[in-house]
């Protein structure tokens, strides 16, 4: 691979592909590139360097676009496998009914988000659905997203408080992503960065001890020093947001026009009333946060 990205460097048309990108990078009115004629490992290449032409010039993460998931995949492991750093993004499936819904998907999409703010990340690779839906403003995930180490002062009552108002739901054992528990001075959670669990040992009101653990076994795996903590759901849903649901549901039983539809909506308030999960969120996406992101 390196013999075919020193020839692409080499090469007179490149050259002027690199200059063209800078020229369209830097100015105000951004115009798209069209390049044919690779194929194979050449196409492979070029896009790689391309990748870091362009994280050079902007000291951003690009993002690439694929026609697929499994291109996507494909892509990712490519731009991996020649030292970028690079992450897929994934198509989220939404849910319209309240039913109970796996995080795994939200958890590995605010994980991309969180990178790619931190400025952790060279390449995000995408389908262009995938990329284009709507998810939680960069702000609120700033907000809502700590850092834990080893020695610092934080309570379990605390941190328990905290993974319950960013979406985290309080079980006996953890088993899913989106879940937690308390047994004492042990907090455990399944909701970050890793595709692991995470046990929280405490000293009184110290973090003692972080660790990764088998959620099947319930075995440490790993320790580590320190883990960020992300919300549970990529769809958070606030007083203000709730009430901005429930507005918009009183409409729509108003104007309900078979009796099937108006029970489903009765339904759909009486869970926005009583302050407790809600399933259905992506239902009412647009109207969950204040500004589109």
């Amino acid at each position: 691979m390196q013999k075919i990205t020193k020839l692409i460097r080499s090469d007179s048309e490149f050259s002027a592909f690199l200059s063209r990108m800078r020229e369209v990078y830097l100015s105000d009115e951004c115009l798209p590139i069209a390049v044919n004629g690779l194929a194979g490992g050449a196409e492979s290449a070029f896009l790689a360097e391309t990748v870091r032409e362009a994280v050079d010039l902007t000291d951003t993460p690009v993002l690439v676009l694929v026609e697929s998931e499994a291109e996507r995949a494909r892509v990712t492991d490519y731009l991996r496998a020649v030292g970028l750093n690079a992450q897929g993004y994934k198509r989220r499936d939404l849910v319209f009914h309240n039913i109970r819904a796996s995080h795994d998907v939200d958890r590995e999409r605010l994980s991309v988000l969180s990178l790619a703010l931190s400025g952790d990340l060279d390449a995000i690779v995408s389908t262009p659905s995938a990329a284009c839906s709507l998810t939680i403003p960069p702000e609120m995930l700033r907000r809502l997203t700590i850092d834990i180490k080893v020695g610092d002062i934080l309570s379990p009552e605390d941190l328990s408080d905290r993974l319950n108002s960013v979406g985290f739901a309080r079980v006996d054992t953890v088993e899913a992503s989106g879940q937690f528990s308390r047994r004492g001075g042990i907090v455990d959670f399944f909701g970050g960065e890793s595709s692991s669990p995470v046990r929280v040992e405490f000293f009184g009101d110290e973090v003692d001890r972080l660790s990764y653990f088998d959620p099947l076994t319930q075995r440490t795996t790993a320790v580590c020093e320190g883990i960020k903590l992300l919300p549970a759901a990529e769809v958070m849903v606030d007083r203000e947001a709730r009430g901005r649901m429930l507005a918009s549901c009183e409409r729509l039983i108003a104007g309900a026009k078979t009796d099937s539809a108006r029970e489903r909506l009765m339904r759909e308030r009486a869970v926005l009333e009583a302050d407790i999960g809600v399933d259905f969120r992506d239902k009412y996406l647009p109207l969950i946060y204040s500004e589109e992101a």
